[in-house]
């Protein structure tokens, strides 16, 4: 088993699942980021002790390079697609509607590292690898199989 750096965002009141479009650009954003092994995006239900009428809590799950600090993650994902992480956690803001885009940053990545976890996670199997390596070997797989095939 290796052991992979998680982490995990839990955050309150969750209405619903995001749709695929926004899933598409969470997938992109971990694509643009580079560093991410792996995404996950939940609906957790309420805690059994919890009242009926508690909403489900949002969960990103990620597993990232070791050496990323969680707070470095988070400045990663608001410089590369504030929209898209403003799109998941905007039920959450607590401001006026009409707030200027560097108050809803702040209020997000204070958001954000608030509901983060690092979890203990591990994984069986070939995770050894940066994010970067994963992707010069699958470069280096389709270069040769292109040129068998040829």
């Amino acid at each position: 088993m290796s052991r992979q750096q998680m982490i995990c965002f839990v955050t309150p009141g969750a209405l619903a699942l995001p749709g695929d479009r926004l899933g598409r650009a969470v997938h992109a954003l971990c694509e643009r980021i580079g560093r991410v092994h792996f995404a996950t995006l939940a609906l957790l239900p309420p805690a059994p002790e919890a009242p009926h009428t508690e909403p489900p809590a949002l969960l990103f799950e990620v597993v990232l390079d070791e050496d990323l600090l969680p707070a470095d993650f988070i400045d990663l994902m608001l410089a590369q697609a504030f929209t898209t992480v403003w799109r998941l956690y905007r039920a959450n803001w607590p401001g006026p509607p009409g707030a200027d885009r560097a108050t809803r940053r702040a209020w997000l990545r204070a958001f954000l590292i608030e509901h983060a976890s690092v979890a203990d996670g591990g994984f069986v199997g070939a995770r050894d690898h940066s994010v970067a390596q994963a992707r010069a070997e699958q470069q280096l797989f389709r270069g040769a199989r292109d040129l068998v095939q040829d």
